[in-house]
C-alpha cells in the first residue's frame, strides 16, 4: 500500500515463463512511492508485458489516503486511485510475414488508452482486507481486441497470528480471490512465515489452476529486502515447462535522512534532509 510507514520505496519485480519456448512472457515491474502528508501519500508504477509479438506497456500515477481509525488497535482504512495510461502494440520486427498487412497496422494505430485503477484496505494489527478493480474505463469500453483474460477485480484477507517463540515471529494464512473475464475465477489459499524478527520469510500458495508458488525472502534492517519465488506450471502446461522464476527487490531508502514532522499549520509533513541519524 503506497506511503505506509518512513522514507521513499523502491520496488522491482522480474519473470520470465517458457524459458525453452521461443518468445514466451516476460514481465517486468517497477513501482515507487512516498509519504506526502501524514494522509496522503504518491505513487508511480511502469509495468512492461511482451508475449511473443505481442507487447503491452502501463505507466501509472497514484494517489492514496490513509484514514487512521483508532491508533491504540493500529486500526486504520486504506483508499487508492491510480491514473493510468495503457499502450498496446505488435512488434513488427520479429514479424514472419507482411509488415505492412493491414491488421497489424490497424492494430498499431490504436490510441494509447487511459484508464483507472482503484483499491481499498482495511487494516488493524493482525487482520488485513484487501480489494481492487483494475481498469475502470476499459470494463465500459467496447474493444474487440481486448474481449477476454482481462483482470475484473481482486479481493483478500489474511490474519497474522503472532507467537513468542524466538525463531518463529508470526504466521500469517491468507485466501484471495481473482475474477478473471471470459475466465473461472481463480482462487489462492497460502501463508507466510516471518523468521528471526522477521529477518528471513517462507511462503507457499495452492492456486485453484491447480499449481503452486513457494518463495524465501530476506530483509536486510528494513531498508533492502530480496524475494525469490518459483511458481510451477499450470495443469494445462506441465508437459511443456517446468515452471517459472520471479525476482522482486524492494529498497526502502532515505529513512535516516528523510524525518517527518509536522508543519505550524499541523497537516503537511516535511521531508528534511538533515544528514543520517546516529
Amino acid at each position: 500500500m503506497a506511503g505506509m510507514g518512513t522514507g521513499v520505496k523502491f520496488d522491482f519485480a522480474h519473470r520470465r515463463m517458457w524459458q525453452d519456448i521461443q518468445g514466451g512472457p516476460v514481465t517486468t515491474a517497477v513501482t515507487a512511492d512516498i509519504p506526502v502528508t501524514s494522509r496522503v501519500a504518491a505513487g508511480a508504477q511502469v509495468y512492461s508485458d511482451k508475449a511473443g509479438l505481442l507487447g503491452q506497456t502501463r505507466v501509472a500515477l497514484t494517489y492514496a489516503y490513509h484514514l487512521t481509525l483508532n491508533i491504540e488497535k493500529e486500526t486504520a482504512l486504506h483508499l487508492g486511485f491510480s491514473a493510468v495510461l495503457d499502450a498496446k502494440r505488435i512488434d513488427k520486427k520479429g514479424l514472419e510475414g507482411d509488415p505492412n498487412d493491414p491488421l497489424v497496422q490497424r492494430y498499431n494505430a490504436r490510441d494509447n488508452f487511459f484508464d483507472a485503477d482503484f483499491g481499498a484496505a482495511f487494516t488493524n494489527h493482525n487482520l488485513t482486507l484487501q480489494a481492487a478493480v483494475p481498469s475502470l474505463f476499459a470494463k465500459f469500453k467496447k474493444d474487440k481486441y481486448n474481449s477476454f483474460d482481462r483482470s475484473l477485480f481482486f479481493t483478500a484477507a489474511s490474519y497474522k497470528v503472532e507467537t513468542e517463540d524466538g525463531v518463529i515471529s508470526y504466521v500469517e494464512p491468507k485466501i484471495a480471490l481473482r475474477a478473471i473475464k471470459g475466465e473461472s475465477s481463480m482462487i489462492d489459499i497460502g501463508a507466510n512465515l516471518a523468521l528471526m524478527q522477521e529477518f528471513a520469510n517462507v511462503f507457499a500458495v495452492y492456486h485453484s489452476t491447480r499449481n503452486f508458488s513457494t518463495g524465501v525472502g530476506f530483509n536486510f534492517r528494513s531498508n533492502v529486502g530480496v524475494q525469490l519465488i518459483y511458481n510451477s506450471q499450470t495443469a494445462g502446461l506441465k508437459n511443456y515447462t517446468n515452471g517459472t522464476f520471479e525476482v522482486n527487490l524492494h529498497l526502502n531508502l532515505f529513512k535516516s535522512w528523510c524525518h517527518l514532522r509536522r508543519s505550524p499549520s499541523d497537516s503537511l509533513y516535511l521531508c528534511l534532509r538533515e544528514g543520517p541519524t546516529r
